[in-house]
């Protein structure tokens, strides 16, 4: 989280519904990503398209206690698996803010 900026309860609200209508609309957005031994959700991951473009970005967002345990790798191969075989895209992007190195 770092590297997001915090958000009031109103661009919260916005984002959510914005998340529900692109998942109505183009069948991927962001799942919640729940621990398996404790069943906490303990991030996000999954589709979305890059802010003003047509490009569909990999995202996620992971509690800092749950860094460096290969959880953001498996649920990235999860989610382009999903979007490569199931929703037939033929590119996804990333992004990062040069700084975050992880």
């Amino acid at each position: 989280m770092r590297y997001l900026s915090p958000r009031t309860k109103e661009q919260t609200q916005t984002s959510l519904f914005k998340h529900i209508k692109q998942w109505q609309e183009q069948n991927f957005g962001m799942w919640a990503v729940i621990h398996k031994d404790t069943g906490k959700m303990i991030g996000r991951c999954g589709l979305g398209f890059l802010e003003n473009t047509p490009e569909v970005e990999l995202g996620y967002v992971f509690d800092k206690s749950y860094w460096n345990m290969g959880i953001a790798t498996e649920a990235s191969g999860a989610t382009l698996k999903y979007g490569f075989l199931e929703l037939k895209l033929d590119k996804i992007v990333a992004i990062a803010i040069p700084q975050n190195i992880a």
